[in-house]
């Protein structure tokens, strides 16, 4: 966890997290993937943003925060260079890892 000098201990663990976060310039992870793409991914992302799959084992949809997608390149799907989860305040766990290793399965489907 990064903490800003200065911040009181009291303060609400998310709050701290999320203003630590703006201060490393962090407050948008799309942006931010979308700016550091080259250094992040395979290649530079043509567009980042966020999106949902369909899950029609378990009747609902996944919502995914941030989506790196790859140039259209003609008579081929668009890649997917990367799936993120945003979580401010809360511990990156196995269960959020499993929850995008199933987005990663039901994409495979939808290509």
């Amino acid at each position: 966890m990064f903490g800003i000098v200065g911040e009181p201990r009291a303060r609400n663990s998310a709050v701290r997290h999320r203003e630590s976060a703006e201060f490393w310039g962090l407050s948008d992870p799309r942006a931010f993937a979308l700016e550091s793409g080259d250094t992040l991914f395979a290649e530079q992302p043509a567009e980042v943003g966020s999106g949902t799959v369909n899950d029609p084992a378990n009747r609902t949809q996944l919502e995914i925060d941030v989506v790196a997608m790859a140039a259209q390149q003609a008579n081929s799907p668009r890649r997917i260079l990367s799936l993120g989860e945003v979580k401010w305040g809360e511990v990156m766990g196995r269960h959020h890892l499993q929850r995008l290793a199933t987005v990663v399965d039901l994409a495979r489907l939808y290509s």
